[in-house]
């Protein structure tokens, strides 16, 4: 079974849609956060779902959509409150099973805001009738919980890769722009599950990538600048990823032939054609296309001549890379040791 890593980041991603769902009002964001939460409803920890919860019934309505939701979602958003309310009173429970009920549900409610906000208000809660209500729709009764710690890895059923895809879209679109620590996590929660993505999925993040990149500012601020870099070394690395996959994929090809591998491998590594830094770093990820598939074959005579092939090309690219280091940015460093260069002031 395929496993989710940085299971915590995960849960990060259900609030973005959350956030999104309630600047928008999008239908099929609705959806997908129900569908999510029929599988991993059980794994979120107690801060995710509070967090989705407070901007589900507009904690803060000063930043999202100031009208009400429309009326034919407001059955599946209500279906989606009390779904995420009895999570949240499920772990409550389990955390302080010493306490008595009307005091965890008060808990819970006071976590989320339910009776300052908007939809406490409309609903006309106080304590005494929030508390009747979660009585009357069955939202103290048991659920499904999994504890999870940071680095632990989650299942991820075939039927649900899609979705996962969707997550990782909706991080992006969520936090690109913004100066929060979401940003970086969304970034690194994609790059630690990349051998999840299929080609589709992360030329879908590269074209948004694009997109987005292409409308950054010449002239803005020291942190705007920032954070346009990482978004533009993001989009970088994961062309370097399809691009190293499209290797791989013809070494694949070539596989009954290892003499044609070896031609495939040798016509690549014509450094005669590199020219700039980029030059450099595009041959170098094709030999890693390459050394992958060497990597996924058992290992022999031959594999292991193509492998020192590879060796041999990735310390001549490097030196090609520093020279035109060099030659392209030198002057903007000065050099303090073995191929360490330290930025002129």
């Amino acid at each position: 079974m395929l496993q989710i890593k940085n299971a915590e980041d995960f849960g990060l991603g259900f609030n973005s849609m959350t956030r999104l769902y309630m600047d928008r009002y999008d239908e099929e964001i609705l959806a997908d956060m129900i569908k999510l939460c029929e599988e991993y409803l059980k794994w979120f920890s107690q801060r995710t779902i509070i967090c989705s919860l407070r901007d589900l019934v507009k904690e803060y309505p000063f930043y999202w959509n100031e009208e009400a939701v429309p009326e034919n979602q407001n059955e599946s958003y209500e279906m989606l409150i009390k779904v995420l309310i009895k999570q949240a009173i499920g772990k409550e429970k389990k955390d302080s099973h010493y306490r008595e009920l009307r005091n965890i549900v008060n808990n819970v409610s006071d976590d989320i805001g339910v009776i300052t906000s908007r939809w406490g208000k409309e609903k006309n809660f106080d304590r005494d009738t929030f508390y009747q209500w979660v009585i009357e729709n069955g939202l103290t009764d048991e659920v499904a919980i999994k504890e999870v710690k940071e680095d632990e890895m989650l299942p991820l059923k075939k039927k649900y890769v899609p979705l996962f895809y969707k997550v990782c879209n909706y991080m992006i679109d969520y936090s690109y722009g913004r100066h929060t620590y979401m940003p970086s996590t969304c970034r690194n929660f994609v790059k630690a599950n990349i051998e999840l993505m299929s080609d589709e999925a992360l030329k879908d993040i590269v074209e948004y990538l694009k997109k987005r990149n292409a409308d950054i500012p010449e002239e803005e601020s020291a942190i705007d600048k920032i954070d346009s870099d990482n978004w533009i070394y993001m989009q970088e690395d994961l062309e370097a990823e399809l691009l190293t996959r499209q290797m791989f994929y013809e070494a694949q090809e070539k596989a009954g032939d290892m003499q044609e591998l070896k031609m495939l491998l040798n016509e690549l590594l014509d450094l005669v054609s590199l020219h700039t830094q980029k030059d450099c770093l595009h041959m170098y990820h094709q030999l890693m296309g390459i050394k992958r598939y060497l990597m996924s074959v058992p290992e022999d005579e031959k594999v292991k001549s193509l492998l020192k092939i590879l060796e041999d090309g990735e310390k001549a690219i490097g030196e090609k890379s520093v020279e035109f280091f060099e030659k392209e940015e030198g002057h903007l460093y000065e050099k303090i040791g073995e191929r360490i260069y330290q930025r002129k002031r």
